[in-house]
């Protein structure tokens, strides 16, 4: 991981604990880091070695719109107060 960090710089990693319980706040934690240091890119996505993505689908549903999601920062998303 080192060496592929040193050459691409494409590795994140995030102060979460590694548990099945944790990865919605992996996933928040990657949002916030893209929000704030890709703020001008169109498209983010998060992917990992244990899916398979089939992207030809996936550029196509994008171009046309099909997925209209709107992500919000993981500071916005504790600081809410939740009403049970």
């Amino acid at each position: 991981m080192a060496k592929e960090n040193q050459e691409f710089g494409d590795i994140l990693q995030f102060e979460v604990k590694e548990e099945y319980v944790n990865i919605v706040l992996k996933v928040l934690s990657f949002i916030e880091w893209a929000t704030t240091f890709c703020y001008n890119a169109k498209y983010i996505a998060k992917l990992d070695t244990d899916t398979f993505t089939n992207f030809s689908s996936l550029v196509k549903a994008v171009e046309l719109q099909v997925l209209n999601i709107k992500y919000i920062s993981i500071s916005e998303y504790f600081s809410r107060e939740f009403i049970a």
